[in-house]
């Protein structure tokens, strides 16, 4: 398309699109169809263009889809994308990148429905147009409140990390459903206050008043918009249990009985069918001569093996689960799946990203003997298969290192020490962040 002026666009490129390969569907329908919506005047200065379904049935996408306009442009997945997105819309994954002639995008949407969005832009005539496509879910499944336990150990962001595990229960009197939100076990240190919140902020609640919450008086009424709760509590690993009650919420702490840390606990690996197979432990120390202070540095790596397990098939995904009342299980990382999917395969060279408690993680690969490695470091970890017998040197477990340095690994999960140009990923505690440079 050419333009006459970067600050007065043509005509929106093409008078609407449809998605080719949604629910197999080839042709356009009336479900699959984005209609223009004309924007305002500042849109059309930027070249911006929206093309809207309000409500997509999305049943399945074997083949992935691609975007058609009603006057032939042909829009598929852009790998030059600003970010460097993967070829992957999930749950996760919500935005994708598009490009004139790019293959089909791939697509694993829970079924169900959802707004969906074309966008254009173009800053001005003498850069190509870029366009962008989002899935919001309308389904009420996918809508569920989940919390957030903000304040302790200096995480004031909502995360997998602190997120409460939502639990729903009957009724013994045969009324409504029950419903508590849980943090198994979760590890507490000093804190100036905390508070429970939801992943936007739109319900934050916090103090009612009264004395901190103690080992003595663990638990606490709590109300929307009140101060930090403050807290006098032993560091250790607690079970938290928040249940909403209108108005205000209940929260209390039980301290866990076996306060066994991640990287010390009985691990196995679940999902493949038969019985779970146990990780050995291994420890490796080392030693180094810090070359500014001259002094010997020792330092500890531990890691979970499998070294040899016959895989098939895992038709319902896989977690690898601590022993017994240890209470740790590691799942999806779901700030990675935005970036690398849900699935551990061949083409992201076997290696999944894990983080506490989440779901179970989808399992591509050939039938054959793979050898296992589990690394965790607090609520964060990773997996990688390796076929028996080969050589794996490139891959290596993230480190435990001083969670308030960013550490950075590039995409083979080799530690960087000062990243230059490319894509990153970035460990600073338990938050884990994809970056570009």
């Amino acid at each position: 398309m050419l333009l006459t002026s970067a600050s007065a666009f043509a005509a929106a490129p093409q008078t609407g699109f449809y998605l080719s390969g949604i629910n197999g569907e080839t042709s356009a329908t009336a479900n699959n169809t984005l209609t223009y919506v004309a924007g305002d005047a500042e849109d059309e200065e930027e070249g911006i263009y929206r093309f809207i379904n309000e409500e997509m049935t999305v049943n399945s996408c074997e083949s992935g889809f691609v975007a058609i306009g009603i006057e032939g442009m042909k829009l598929g997945y852009d790998a030059q994308n600003i970010i460097s997105a993967e070829n992957m819309i999930n749950d996760y994954a919500t935005i994708g990148y598009l490009t004139e002639g790019g293959p089909a995008y791939n697509c694993q949407l829970t079924p169900g429905t959802y707004k969906v969005i074309l966008a254009s832009y173009q800053e001005d005539e003498t850069v190509p147009m870029t366009w962008s496509i989002m899935f919001t879910s309308l389904s009420s499944g996918d809508n569920v409140q989940s919390y957030y336990l903000l304040g302790f150990n200096n995480e004031d962001e909502p995360s997998q990390s602190n997120m409460f595990i939502r639990e729903e229960e009957e009724d013994e009197e045969g009324g409504e459903p029950i419903i508590m939100y849980t943090f198994p076990k979760f590890y507490i240190s000093e804190t100036s206050g905390f508070w429970v919140a939801d992943k936007n902020f739109k319900e934050v609640f916090g103090a009612m008043g009264g004395d901190p919450i103690s080992d003595e008086m663990p638990f606490a009424i709590m109300v929307p918009d009140g101060a930090p709760v403050a807290s006098n509590l032993t560091p250790g690993y607690y079970t938290v249990n928040f249940s909403p009650m209108g108005a205000m919420g209940m929260i209390s702490f039980l301290l866990c009985e076996d306060q066994t840390p991640a990287d010390q606990c009985t691990y196995y690996l679940t999902g493949f069918g038969g019985d779970p197979v146990k990780f050995e432990r291994i420890v490796e120390k080392s030693e180094y001569v810090d070359e500014e202070t001259g002094e010997t540095i020792t330092s500890e790596s531990i890691n979970y093996v499998i070294e040899k397990v016959h895989l098939t098939s895992c038709p319902d995904g896989f977690l690898i689960e601590s022993e017994g009342d240890q209470l740790f299980t590691f799942g999806l990382n779901l700030d990675m799946a935005a970036f690398f999917g849900d699935t551990v395969s061949e083409e992201n060279s076997g290696i999944g990203f894990l983080g506490i408690y989440g779901n179970p993680i989808k399992w591509n690969m050939a039938e054959n003997d793979y050898t296992v490695t589990f690394f965790t470091s607090g609520t964060l970890g990773n997996v990688t298969f390796t076929v028996y017998g080969t050589d794996n040197d490139s891959v290596e477990g993230i480190e435990a290192e001083d969670t308030t340095v960013p550490v950075y690994y590039n995409l083979q999960g080799q530690k960087v020490v000062n990243p230059d140009k490319g894509i990153f990923i970035r460990v600073t505690g338990n938050k884990v962040e994809k970056i570009v440079k």
